[in-house]
């Protein structure tokens, strides 16, 4: 492994734990530099080591720079010709959304910016149309794929569509535009990569140095060997 190598592991460690920390270390050594740009393409780039929730996380974030690296991370993907549902599959492969109302509020901001810009037929009035609908399609997905919720208290059909008219500038979205939604998202959940998808809670077991079984011997009245999970963060 060479150094550059190395430290990349090590900032995914130190950023799987505290995002800062783990920018701050490659900024020190001139492996990023503290711009949003630079932050973002790190972050895209290199995502397979880092931790999902903690992108979503850095990314959701009230700063301003963390917001400027937002605008930055979602020029890395084309959604241009893609339906709502697809741009939102793609973007959510990579990260998971955080738990925070206001952080999932900035990130569907800025994705639906992005996405009226460059789907300037897609029969979507504003912005707001776009962000109100995402928000719609994001609870649906949950909502209809929560094993906890039962069937008889699911989104219904004529519920989505209920629930979405007049959102498009004092306008309904067409009804054919909102049933296709519910289908796609009945059909096939919105999920990040399957690896990625039950990342736990304690995410400085993400990108360790070493991982593997190793034998502890117990200091009680009888010693005995026990294997355990070990990491080397």
């Amino acid at each position: 492994m060479t150094m550059i190598n190395a430290a990349f592991k090590t900032a995914a460690t130190k950023f799987n734990i505290k995002q800062r920390d783990g920018i701050n270390f490659l900024i020190e050594r001139g492996l990023v530099e503290k711009k949003p740009a630079s932050v973002a393409e790190y972050l895209h780039e290199h995502s397979d080591g880092l931790s999902k929730r903690r992108i979503g996380e850095y990314l959701g974030s009230v700063a301003d720079f963390n917001n400027e690296c937002l605008e930055h991370y979602l020029n890395f993907y084309e959604f241009a010709d893609t339906t709502l549902d697809e741009a939102l599959r793609r973007l959510l492969k990579e990260f998971r959304l955080p738990g925070e109302a206001q952080q999932i509020d900035r990130i569907l901001q800025k994705f639906a910016t992005v996405f009226h810009r460059t789907n300037p037929t897609s029969g979507f009035k504003t912005e707001d149309t776009v962000y109100i609908l995402s928000f719609s399609v994001i609870m649906l997905n949950t909502d209809l794929h929560n094993a906890s919720i039962a069937e008889n208290k699911k989104m219904t059909r004529e519920g989505f569509i209920r629930n979405n008219q007049g959102i498009n500038d004092g306008e309904d979205v067409p009804v054919e535009v909102l049933d296709a939604l519910f289908t796609k998202i009945q059909e096939d959940e919105i999920r990040m990569n399957e690896g990625d998808q039950w990342e736990g809670e304690v995410v400085t077991f993400m990108a360790p140095h070493k991982a593997g079984w190793l034998s502890k011997q117990t200091h009680s009245a009888f010693q005995s060997w026990h294997r355990q999970w070990f990491v080397l963060s």
